[in-house]
């Protein structure tokens, strides 16, 4: 919650209220945009991240 709030400028409160109202499908929402900003930042194997092996 701290990590939605720091990134949505809001309070922890008012993040955990989004949560809420949210769902199951807001928090799924989150996990996705995570993993993607996750694997956008991790080259493939064998490659460094400008594109040389």
């Amino acid at each position: 919650m701290a990590a939605l709030a720091d990134r949505g400028a809001m309070t922890r409160e008012e993040s955990s209220a989004r949560l809420e109202r949210g769902g199951t499908v807001y928090r799924q929402l989150l996990d996705v945009g995570q993993a993607t900003i996750c694997r956008a930042r991790t080259p493939p194997a064998g490659r460094s991240r400008r594109g040389r092996s």
